[in-house]
């Protein structure tokens, strides 16, 4: 299923680009004409992944953003916790989830849709293995709804429960450039020539014969229709096309393609580089994550805070100060 499905995605590229633009020579089938394409990103992609770099982890916290985001939740309920109280709640039902030598908690609070506001909490300990934490979700009744062990997890895991939104400053793109934020989960969906489809947050794209193209080498996708279910390339006529609110362009059409690192269509994904995952699909592109996206912004994902799971570096918080008073919890 996977085979003929890449095999299509191929074959729908390959129609796209002919279609819009004769005189792109993207020829998928024919790895010498695939290779005179330059891969711009400073961090070479290969065909062998990169070994996991775990040296710089995680943050949460955000400053205020430049772009007003508006919340996806109009509940006026909201949930509120101390470090202490996320440390005792989970000492007191969470028993496996290491709390011992060194322990900092950081925690944020994710829409819980109609309920209110709960809150996600990342936990560094010393008792974990080597750059790793466990992460805990609280509902708004202090019920832990999950909950990752820092022992038995891996950076996909981490990755995949730890992405949050970033300051998003207002960029304006120069001529020929497209500056995308998301505002919300998900990454852009874009195909790389001979690497196949990955996921990044990265959001400016300059506009090349026709195509959007990423720092990487990559093409931003667009979602799939019921007469074309695994979508194919952005193609625009000018770069003066824009996006709506709903992340379409106003002339073209073509809505952007978001996915989540769990959606259903990800039957699995690995980390390529900075903010660069490749991945596996499988099944079709009508029903991508929407999230909105906003134009001329971009999100700031070189901030050197942020670690490589998309949380605050642990090196920039304080250590919990002990001994830590439960009784009244």
């Amino acid at each position: 299923m996977y085979r003929k499905f890449s095999f299509l995605i191929i074959l729908t590229f390959i129609l796209a680009i002919l279609w819009r633009q004769k005189t792109l020579q993207l020829n998928f089938l024919s790895k010498s004409q695939a290779e005179s394409i330059e891969v711009k990103s400073s961090h070479k992609i290969s065909n062998h992944l990169n070994t996991l770099n775990l040296s710089s982890s995680p943050r949460y916290t955000l400053e205020q953003s430049a772009v007003q985001i508006e919340p996806t939740t109009s509940s006026p309920n909201l949930k509120t916790m101390s470090d202490r109280d996320v440390y005792c709640l989970i000492e007191k039902t969470t028993p496996y989830i290491p709390l011992g030598g060194e322990v900092k908690i950081v925690h944020g609070e994710y829409n819980e849709y109609p309920n209110g506001l709960g809150v996600y909490a990342w936990i560094y300990s010393s008792q974990c293995p080597t750059e790793t934490y466990s992460i805990v979700r609280i509902d708004s009744k202090n019920k832990v709804e999950t909950a990752i062990d820092c022992k038995n997890t891996s950076f996909e895991e981490l990755v995949a429960e730890s992405g949050l939104q970033w300051n998003v400053d207002e960029v304006m793109g120069l001529a020929g450039q497209y500056n995308f934020a998301i505002s919300g989960p998900g990454q852009f969906l874009v195909y790389c020539p001979n690497l196949g489809f990955h996921l990044s947050r990265e959001g400016q794209f300059h506009f090349s014969n026709g195509l959007l193209e990423d720092s990487h080498g990559c093409f931003l996708w667009q979602n799939g229709d019921n007469i074309n279910p695994q979508g194919g390339p952005i193609t625009l006529e000018n770069d003066s096309d824009e996006l709506n609110n709903e992340g379409c362009f106003k002339n073209s059409g073509q809505c952007v393609a978001i996915l989540d690192f769990k959606d259903q269509l990800v039957k699995q994904f690995q980390y390529v580089g900075p903010d660069l995952f490749s991945v596996e699909i499988d099944g079709d592109l009508k029903q991508t994550t929407r999230s909105r996206i906003f134009s001329n912004a971009l999100e700031r994902l070189d901030d050197p805070e942020r670690g490589s799971t998309g949380i605050q570096k642990w090196e920039s918080i304080e250590n919990m100060k002990f001994p830590i008073n439960c009784g009244n919890i």
